[in-house]
């Protein structure tokens, strides 16, 4: 079996392509090969071409980065490809938010020979259709957002320079900024085939527990290999109450505090358009992307992930988000 191991080296704070190059020259009982990207989206381009090349055997391919430098490789596979690929994940970002889904074990990733003998563990990905092309798809673990969400990620790059701060605390300053250039949009929204069209502030998607290093937007019922997607709709955000909104908004509360303002539904699929017609900035997966409209489905234990020994997924949500937000 190859091991491929695809290297950003500009993601997090330190490149680690030296110390991951060294590592696995001693490791002389597998065969490896191992890409630099060199750009944005090099990542997906690097696995198609590597998926095309070994079609006919298993083949494991290690990403090396970020949320982002994840998202973008899995944007690389085919559904079909799906059988004989293993996905492993060597965390270089800043915040390497799927690995939230162990908490404390998620630092087993960080032993490169753990990950490297570790086993595959079925795992649920959303699959994207924008624009209604099903020749433009994009695979993502994470999440999916529009409205505000979107443009704090916006923000947030903007002012990338503010590196020095946590995470939590740098989208919590873009969140406050976002605002007042986020109004409630009108959507049409088709989730499992009934309709929730209407204005909404932000709508978001997720298949997985974190994003933005510790923000919880869902409390319950989490868990990345269940094939059920989590949707939250917030038709407003109260000028005067912003902070609160932001606070139960991360612990996983505003729909708990502000049924009135906020809800929850869990679904298999989400079509999200804006009736207007205009395009919509959308941020899924750390990545920012501008489309007229996404059609998201769960696909169920498909993705084939690679989980070093001693990692196990995390029971019980309650245990999870206190980990979480406390740590």
């Amino acid at each position: 079996m190859k091991h491929i191991f695809i290297i950003n080296p500009v993601a997090g704070l330190n490149d680690k392509t030296e110390q991951i190059r060294e590592h696995l020259n001693v490791r002389t009982d597998i065969e490896s090969i191992v890409f630099n990207t060199e750009e944005a989206g090099h990542e997906a381009s690097i696995m198609k071409e590597m998926l095309d090349i070994f079609d006919d055997e298993p083949v494991r391919i290690c990403v090396c980065g970020g949320s982002g430098t994840l998202s973008n490789a899995l944007d690389g596979i085919d559904i079909d490809d799906m059988d004989h690929v293993g996905i492993g994940y060597y965390p270089c970002g800043l915040t390497n938010d799927f690995l939230k889904n162990f908490v404390e074990q998620g630092k087993r990733f960080e032993n490169l020979d753990a990950l490297i003998d570790g086993e595959t563990k079925y795992v649920d990905y959303m699959r994207c259709v924008i624009d209604g092309n099903d020749n433009y798809i994009r695979n993502k673990l994470l999440f999916v957002t529009v409205g505000v969400a979107a443009n704090i990620e916006r923000i947030s790059r903007a002012i990338k320079f503010l590196g020095g701060l946590s995470p939590s605390i740098l989208y919590a300053i873009c969140t406050v900024a976002a605002l007042p250039f986020s109004p409630a949009i009108d959507y049409e929204v088709i989730i499992d085939g009934v309709d929730y069209s209407r204005d909404y502030k932000m709508i978001y998607v997720g298949n997985s527990v974190c994003f933005g290093g510790g923000f919880v937007p869902i409390k319950t019922g989490i868990d990345c290999r269940d094939g059920f997607l989590n949707v939250l709709l917030v038709k407003r955000i109260p000028a005067h109450k912003v902070l609160s909104y932001l606070k139960d908004f991360r612990k996983g509360e505003l729909s708990e505090k502000h049924n009135d303002d906020a809800e929850l539904i869990t679904c298999k699929e989400i079509l999200i358009r804006r009736k207007d017609n205009k395009s919509m900035n959308i941020n899924s997966d750390g990545e920012i992307f501008v489309n007229n409209s996404w059609h998201i489905k769960v696909v169920n234990g498909r993705m084939k992930f690679v989980v070093p020994d001693k990692a196990v997924f995390v029971d019980g949500p309650v245990e999870l988000i206190r980990n979480l937000i406390h740590s």
